[in-house]
């Protein structure tokens, strides 16, 4: 919503916008608190879960973000809305290295 408003207020005002939207975004963390996107990755080692989706995810890493970011920045003919993310990955294989990488944890069976 915050975007559609920008974009708005950009086509009245005249104003260029450049809008960069990341997937899920993984990578370290500058603050102590859980992100959004690490939510998703804990839910998968908590044991919360018995199942988990079958499908895929969309990752970016967080210096793949900012990199983004300068990139949009420092360009003057960039305008409008870009994607930041990398290509599908199956979530079954997502659960397979966060097992393989943290193996005490409780992982969903199916």
């Amino acid at each position: 919503l915050a975007e559609q408003e920008a974009f708005a207020y950009a086509a009245k005002t005249g104003l260029d916008i450049v809008t960069i939207c990341p997937s899920l975004v993984i990578g370290p963390l500058m603050q102590p608190t859980v992100n959004t996107s690490v939510k998703v990755f804990l839910s998968f080692i908590k044991g919360d879960k018995e199942t988990v989706e079958s499908g895929f995810k969309n990752l970016v890493d967080v210096r793949d973000v900012a990199d983004a970011l300068l990139l949009a920045y420092e360009n003057p003919h960039v305008s409008g809305r870009y994607l930041c993310n990398s290509l599908p990955i199956r979530v079954s294989d997502i659960v397979n290295v966060l097992k393989n990488s943290f193996p005490t944890y409780t992982y969903p069976k199916k």
